[in-house]
């Protein structure tokens, strides 16, 4: 349906722009942001905002299309959060992980190299 495959457009982009973000040296917001505003349901939710208004009686078929339509765009908008900030925590979580083991072995080599100038000194 639309809310899964909203979602793995998201997702696609946001992996896309983890990358990108190294060629261009732009924080990842400024590429993500703008590729997934035309994902963003405007037809479904200003069909329900005018559902909504024109409801004069409650008719049940015409309740179950507005909660329908108003359903689909929270999906919508709900998975293109989560699809574009699950792999960008996710990502940076394993290259803080990768720049601290490569900080912990500079560091070390450091001591090591200070340590044989005090020896040779």
């Amino acid at each position: 349906g639309l809310p899964a495959a909203t979602l793995l457009g998201a997702i696609a982009v946001s992996v896309v722009s983890i990358k990108a973000v190294h060629w261009f040296h732009v924080p990842s917001h400024v590429i993500t942001i703008p590729s997934v505003i035309p994902m963003i349901p405007g037809v479904f939710i200003y069909r329900f905002l005018f559902n909504i208004i024109d409801m004069g009686d409650l008719q049940l078929d015409k309740f179950v299309t507005t909660f329908q339509g108003g359903m689909t765009a929270t999906l919508v908008i709900l998975a293109i959060a989560i699809g574009v900030a699950i792999p960008d925590i996710f990502a940076k979580k394993y290259i803080d992980t990768a720049n601290a083991s490569r900080l912990a072995i500079a560091l070390a080599r450091r001591e090591e190299l200070r340590h044989k100038e005090s020896l040779n000194n």
